[in-house]
């Protein structure tokens, strides 16, 4: 799989994810703007769908295709997004946050000759509330505590290792 492609995707329908989660869930979440992102020295994070009002937010992730799709909440807790969720409920002080996987069309300029149409033209053809599967996460600060805790070694130790290789590299430049 294109990895360069899926990102593409997700960017390009993200706009369109964020439609289908607010017309599913009946909610009317607006995008973040660019300028939302926060930073707690040891973190850093850009959501986004924040609902003020119910106290959780939400992350769109567009499938590549029917294929990529988790089709349960179970399977969709499964795909490795659970820290990134994490590190928005510390950041936006939320008491849960959803991963929210959206099954949308791939637009024709990421696909190739020779790829199946069926497991990427999806629009016409599955109601929209089976094109939605939702993980969801809710905040535990012990965990919370633990993620800094080792995100605050590993920030120590990266910039330990770049003081160590510029000083190696220092002894053959001079």
């Amino acid at each position: 799989l294109d990895d360069v492609k899926c990102i593409q995707k997700g960017k390009l329908c993200e706009d369109l994810g964020i439609d289908l989660y607010n017309k599913v869930f009946m909610y009317n979440l607006q995008k973040m703007p660019a300028d939302s992102r926060r930073n707690n020295g040891i973190i850093t994070g850009e959501p986004d769908l924040v609902a003020w009002s119910s106290n959780k937010g939400v992350d769109i992730k567009v499938a590549w295709s029917l294929l990529t799709f988790p089709l349960t909440a179970d399977a969709a807790g499964k795909k490795d997004y659970e820290w990134q969720a994490r590190g928005y409920m510390n950041l936006f002080n939320k008491d849960a946050w959803e991963i929210a996987y959206c099954a949308i069309d791939t637009p024709e300029e990421l696909l190739r000759d020779w790829d199946d149409r069926s497991i990427h033209i999806i629009d016409d053809a599955i109601p929209l509330h089976h094109r939605i599967t939702v993980a969801r996460f809710e905040r535990d600060k012990e965990i919370e505590q633990k993620m800094l805790d080792k995100c605050a070694k590993a920030n120590e130790w990266i910039k330990q290792a770049i003081i160590d290789f510029a000083e190696v590299h220092d002894r053959y430049l001079t």
